[in-house]
């Protein structure tokens, strides 16, 4: 009410308008602002006031909630961790199991292609000692 005396006096000291033009004025004015429902600073603080303890709750879920997925994601990476270090140590069992049976398949070829050697050089030493006995015997 204060507002609409000020408003009145105003109207009629600087605008020089009639008391009853000037109180016709503010209180059009007024039913105005008071049918637009206009917003005011004090009003969205109370709004905001509110809605306050609204999103301390919401805070609160989210942070819950996260703290929830943090705690999942971390034991699944846990898991994946130690699922891939019983893989890792299976498979070097594996490569150190293939390798040991490679250098004894490639010692078994090494002595087999050795007795072949061997016997070729054998044969071809018997088969010139025999060639220069026969020719030996021919002369």
């Amino acid at each position: 009410m204060a507002a609409q005396v000020a408003a009145v006096e105003l109207l009629m000291t600087k605008a020089d308008f009639d008391p009853k033009v000037a109180l016709a004025v503010t209180e059009a004015f007024s039913r105005m602002l008071t049918e637009a429902q206009v917003a005011t600073a004090p009003m969205l603080d109370a709004r905001m006031s509110d809605l306050e303890p609204r999103f301390s709750s919401l805070d609160h879920k989210i942070d819950l909630a996260e703290k929830k997925l943090e705690a999942r994601i971390d034991g699944v990476e846990k898991r994946l961790e130690s699922q891939i270090l019983v893989s890792e140590a299976r498979l070097e069992k594996l490569i150190v199991s293939s390798i040991a049976s490679l250098k004894t398949e490639m010692m078994s070829m090494k002595a087999e292609l050795m007795r072949w050697v061997l016997l070729t050089m054998l044969g071809a030493v018997s088969m010139q000692a025999g060639v220069t006995a026969v020719v030996n015997m021919l002369r």
